[in-house]
């Protein structure tokens, strides 16, 4: 017979344009994602000062936790990881998980500065403890030709 009392459970992570807050407390994530084309500009962006503006992208993240009899208090860490093998603490958040309730959504608009293109990963903790990590594919293009020509 299987173990009713394990938890907790990530039963959804992913990474998605927006998430919707339905009036029956269901939410909704519009436009699952797992790779992204960033267009470059035809010339870096500067800030007033002269210093280049670092690319960046808006997304959601999801998760939903659920346990099956047992309940607690944890502490969530998401920790983002780059293509070079840094690691940068995105997230860091006490939940409760009440015994004997459907679960717990969890969610994050985060802006994400891209550095290079490649394969990002958010790494995903409870208690300090590694449960699973979600692939993020980040790809850059550089301006056309007619970009370029349009700037000039």
């Amino acid at each position: 017979m299987p173990d009713d009392s394990i938890g907790p459970l990530i039963t959804v992570a992913a990474f998605c344009e927006r998430i919707l807050d339905e009036k029956d407390s269901v939410p909704s994530l519009i436009r699952l994602v797992d790779r992204i084309i960033l267009h470059l500009p035809p010339s870096p962006l500067k800030t007033d000062t002269g210093e280049p503006v670092e690319p960046s992208i808006e997304i959601s993240f999801y998760i939903r936790l659920t346990t099956f009899r047992v309940g607690g208090t944890y502490e969530l860490l998401l920790v983002m990881k780059n293509p070079s093998g840094k690691e940068t603490e995105v997230v860091r958040h006490p939940i409760t998980l009440e015994q004997n309730k459907s679960g717990l959504n969890f969610k994050a608009a985060l802006t994400l500065g891209i550095k290079e293109a490649g394969l990002y990963w958010m790494r995903i903790f409870l208690d300090n403890q590694f449960f699973t990590q979600i692939p993020l594919e980040v790809l850059l293009t550089e301006p056309s030709e007619t970009q370029l020509k349009k700037q000039e």
